[in-house]
């Protein structure tokens, strides 16, 4: 199986104890399977005020390996951005930034917003649903 990396929108489902994610985040935590990407942790970093979500947060990060921004991710993120303006598309920098370090891995990115990656030539995805 390969690595599924956890997009920003499924762990703040999670911090909202959205109890019908956990059992997937548990089996692919278990399994040694799921990791998140710096950008995400950034994000969250970012959005979560309440004292109860950032120590859930704190929590489940500790518990997964947190993927880089390196250059080949970095490399992956530029062609994927190139390819969509060709085409007259364009994402946020952090969304482009995660899809490069979920291709450069050759992961899976869990995501409630398919439709939003489906855009993205080769990124395979997952949802809860």
């Amino acid at each position: 199986m390969a690595l599924v990396v956890v997009d920003t929108d499924i762990l703040i489902d999670y911090s909202r104890q959205a109890a019908r994610l956990d059992p997937v985040l548990r089996e692919l935590m278990g399994d040694g399977m799921l990791a998140i990407t710096a950008i995400s942790v950034f994000e969250l970093e970012q959005g979560f005020r309440r004292p109860e979500d950032r120590i859930r947060l704190s929590v489940f990060l500790e518990a997964l390996p947190i993927l880089q921004l390196d250059k080949a991710a970095a490399v992956k993120a530029g062609e994927v951005s190139r390819a969509l303006a060709a085409t007259g598309q364009n994402l946020a920098l952090g969304d482009l930034l995660i899809a490069g370090i979920v291709l450069s891995h050759s992961g899976i990115l869990l995501t409630r917003n398919i439709r939003h990656f489906s855009r993205i030539p080769g990124l395979r995805l997952f949802g809860p649903e």
